[in-house]
């Protein structure tokens, strides 16, 4: 919490910090927790598309899991539109189109 204080969640350090702080709220079971986190790291200007990406999944990931469908599949949807055929986001887009079939 305090690199993100200090750096400023609209920097590329205090993104990732905030990154790892909601894997750090996950990890305590405090998930309402991490998916603000989450959220908040994909508003982030300063983030990197592989970082805003990573936690938009995450955080639709813990919506599913929490019973907010809605929420969970509007992520899951802007996912697919934003990662399309990319390489690098091919882990993405297979998790969450299984996910979006499982809804």
């Amino acid at each position: 919490q305090q690199a993100i204080d200090t750096l400023g969640i609209d920097s590329q350090g205090g993104a990732w910090a905030a990154f790892q702080l909601a894997w750090t709220c996950r990890g305590m079971q405090d998930d309402a927790r991490a998916r603000a986190v989450f959220d908040s790291v994909d508003r982030s200007t300063q983030a990197t598309e592989g970082l805003r990406l990573e936690a938009r999944w995450n955080a639709a990931k813990l919506a599913l899991a929490a019973g907010d469908a809605t929420r969970a599949r509007a992520g899951f949807e802007s996912l697919l539109r934003e990662c399309g055929d990319r390489e690098d986001y091919r882990h993405i887009v297979a998790d969450v189109q299984a996910r979006l079939r499982g809804m």
